[in-house]
C-alpha cells in the first residue's frame, strides 16, 4: 500500500505493512526534517522588483519553504506586493526585510482569496492561515511590558496605560487611549505640563509671577511666566528675552499694578513700550532674530485708569462716555499761504492757520455731525477776500475779511451733518 501525506504539513504516512526494513528512515525524516522544520526552522522567500512571490507545499517530507515556521522576506520590492501561501492550516512568523509592505494571502497571482494581513516594511508578524483566511495571531494584550515601543499604524488601547519615566515610546500612527497614567509627570521641555492635574498644568504652562518694583531691572527669559504682575511704588525696567531664544508668537502679559511706570525694553535696551500705572501690555515676538524693538509687537490691552505721560492709542474712532479731560492741547495744521483756492483738511488737527496771499475760495471738509474746527486767518498784505463754500453764517451774511494788513480774523465752524455753520471775530493784531 503506497504512502500518503498529511494535508497541512505533508508528513509522509506509511501504508500498513510498507517499507519493511526502511520505515525507520522515513520516520526519522518525518520527525527530524518535516516536523522540526514546521516547529523551528526559517526559510527565505526572495522577491524580484515589481513581482509577487508564491510558495507551494508538495507531497514530500523533504525540506520545503512552505512548511517552515518562519518566513524571511528578502530581495527587492518597489511597491506593495503579495506573498501567496498554500491553502492549509498553518501558522507563520513573517519577517519583512523588504523596503515595502508585503500582503500575505491565500490564492494566486490570478486572484486573492479570503482575508489578508499586511506586514509593514522592516516588521515581523505572527499570522495564521485557516486554509481560507489569513489573520493576525495576537491583537489583544491583557498586560504588555515593553522597553521601546515603535508603531507605524493606529494603536487602540482600552485599559489603563502606565508609561514609566525611564522608557522611550515612539508612536507614528494614531493613538486612542481611554485612560493614560504617567508615573512621573512629563516635563514641559519634553512637550508635557510637569503636572498631573488640569489646574496645575495650566499654571505651569502659563505661569504667574508677582514682582515688587524696586527702581531696578527685571530680565525675562524663555522660561519666565506668561503673566507678569508688577506692584509697588517705583519705576521698573522690564527687559524682554533675546528674540532668537523664543519663537514668533511668544507673548508676555505685563500688568502694571504699581504706582510707577514700567519701561519694557528689547534685549538690546531699545524701548518697546511704556506701561503706565493701572495699564496692561501684551508683548509678542514677531521676529525670531535681532535685539531691537522691531523683534516685538506691543500694545496696551486693558486698563481701569490712565495717568501719567506717554501716548495711548485707543482706536481709529474711539467713543469716550462722559470723560473729564484736563489741560488738553488741540493739534494744529499750518496751511501757510492760501493762494486762490484751498481745501481745508481736519483729519489730523482742529486748529487751522493760514495767511491770505490772494482772494481765496475755501472748500470745507465733509459735514460730519459734531465736527468742528477754528481757522486763524491772517490778512497778509491786506485787501484780500475769502469765500467759504457751503457755510451758513449769522443772518445769512458772510463776513468781510479784515482789509488791514498784518491782521487776523478768527473763524469757528461746526457741522450738523447737513451744513457747516460759521461764526467769526475780527481785527486781531497777532
Amino acid at each position: 500500500m503506497a504512502s500518503t501525506y498529511s494535508g497541512n504539513l505533508a508528513i509522509e504516512l506509511i501504508g500498513t505493512g510498507d517499507q519493511a526494513g526502511t520505515w525507520g528512515l522515513t520516520t526519522n525524516t518525518n520527525l527530524g526534517t518535516a516536523l522540526e522544520q514546521a516547529i523551528t526552522s526559517s526559510a527565505s522567500v526572495t522577491f524580484i522588483a515589481g513581482g509577487n512571490s508564491a510558495i507551494a507545499l508538495t507531497q514530500t517530507n523533504a525540506f520545503q519553504t512552505a512548511r517552515s515556521a518562519r518566513l524571511t522576506l528578502t530581495g527587492s520590492a518597489t511597491a506593495t506586493q503579495y506573498l501567496w501561501v498554500p491553502s492549509i492550516n498553518k501558522q507563520y512568523i513573517v519577517s519583512n526585510g523588504l523596503s515595502n509592505a508585503i500582503i500575505i494571502s491565500n490564492g494566486s497571482n490570478g486572484a486573492s482569496s479570503g482575508t489578508t494581513v499586511t506586514v509593514p516594511s522592516g516588521r515581523s508578524m505572527v499570522v495564521y492561515n485557516d486554509s481560507a483566511n489569513i489573520t493576525e495571531v495576537t491583537n489583544n494584550f491583557t498586560t504588555l511590558t515593553v522597553g521601546t515601543l515603535t508603531t507605524s499604524n493606529n494603536v487602540v488601547i482600552g485599559g489603563n496605560v502606565t508609561i514609566a519615566s525611564n522608557t522611550s515610546t515612539t508612536i507614528l500612527g494614531n493613538v486612542s487611549i481611554s485612560n493614560l497614567a504617567l508615573t512621573t509627570a512629563l516635563p514641559i521641555s519634553s512637550g508635557g505640563t510637569s503636572a498631573n492635574t488640569a489646574p496645575l498644568a495650566m499654571a505651569n504652562l502659563m505661569g504667574f509671577t508677582n514682582t515688587a518694583t524696586t527702581g531696578g531691572t527685571t530680565t525675562l527669559s524663555n522660561v519666565s511666566s506668561y503673566y507678569q504682575l508688577f506692584t509697588g511704588t517705583l519705576n521698573q525696567t522690564v527687559v524682554l528675552p533675546l528674540a532668537n531664544t523664543v519663537i514668533t508668537g511668544w507673548t508676555f502679559h505685563i500688568a502694571n499694578n504699581s504706582t510707577g511706570n514700567l519701561t519694557v525694553q528689547s534685549s538690546g535696551a531699545n524701548t518697546v513700550i511704556t506701561v503706565v500705572s493701572g495699564t496692561t501690555a501684551m508683548c509678542t515676538c514677531i521676529l525670531a532674530s535681532g535685539i531691537d524693538e522691531n523683534s516685538w509687537e506691543a500694545g496696551l490691552t486693558d486698563f481701569s485708569t490712565y495717568t501719567g505721560t506717554g501716548s495711548v492709542v485707543l482706536g481709529n474712532t474711539p467713543t469716550l462716555a462722559n470723560p473729564t479731560i484736563n489741560a488738553y492741547t488741540e493739534s494744529v495744521i499750518a496751511i501757510g499761504n492760501s493762494s486762490t483756492t484751498q481745501t481745508i483738511n481736519i483729519a489730523n488737527a482742529t486748529i487751522v492757520t493760514a495767511t491770505l496771499t490772494a482772494n481765496c475760495t475755501w472748500t470745507m471738509p465733509s459735514t460730519t455731525a459734531g465736527k468742528s474746527f477754528i481757522l486763524l486767518l491772517k490778512t497778509g498784505n491786506g485787501g484780500f477776500t475769502s469765500t467759504f463754500t457751503g457755510v451758513k453764517f449769522p443772518a445769512n451774511t458772510a463776513p468781510t475779511i479784515t482789509t488791514a494788513n498784518n491782521s487776523m480774523d478768527i473763524l469757528s465752524f461746526i457741522a450738523d451733518g447737513a451744513n457747516w455753520y460759521g461764526n467769526f471775530a475780527q481785527g486781531y493784531k497777532p
